[in-house]
Order: structure tokens, then sequence, then C-alpha cells
């Protein structure tokens, strides 16, 4: 009977064990998971400032203007290097 007894006593406390084991990886998951959180905020905030840098230096205020003779009709392009005959 006491052999029993001090049988159940260390299964539990091997039980025990393992279960804080879990615990320190779901602790160590977690921080780690917090961590590239951070991270991922940080570059998120980096990219927003570079869009509004971006839109607004391409503000239609801001572009400089252009004469309308600089703006020419498109044209496909000739695969062939050959003159399109005109219909």
């Amino acid at each position: 009977m006491k052999a029993r007894c001090l049988l159940v006593i260390a299964a539990a406390a091997l039980c025990g064990l393992w279960l804080l084991a879990l615990r320190q990886q779901r602790i160590a998951l977690i921080h780690t998971m917090s961590d590239l959180h951070r991270e991922l905020d940080t570059t998120r905030a980096k990219l927003w400032r570079a869009r509004a840098d971006v839109a607004s230096l391409v503000a239609p205020p801001r572009l400089p203007a252009m004469e309308e003779e600089a703006w020419t009709p498109a044209t496909p392009a000739n695969p062939d290097g050959l003159e399109q005959a005109a219909p």
C-alpha cells in the first residue's frame, strides 16, 4: 500500500511538472507573438508614413504643369518594325 501511494504521488508530481513545462512553453510563445506584433505595427507605421509622403508628393497641386502639346496621342506598337499602310 505504501508503494502504491508513493507511485501515485510520483505520477502526480510528473504530471504537475509536465503541465508546468507546457505552461512555460505557452508563455514563451505568447511573448514571441507579442514581439512580432510590435515589430509588425512598427513596420506598418513606417509603410503608412511612406505612403503619405508619396501621396503628398504626387498631389495635383504639387505636380509640375505640362503643356498640352507635350501629350501625344497613343499609337499602337508595331512589333514587326514595318510601316503600316494608312486606310
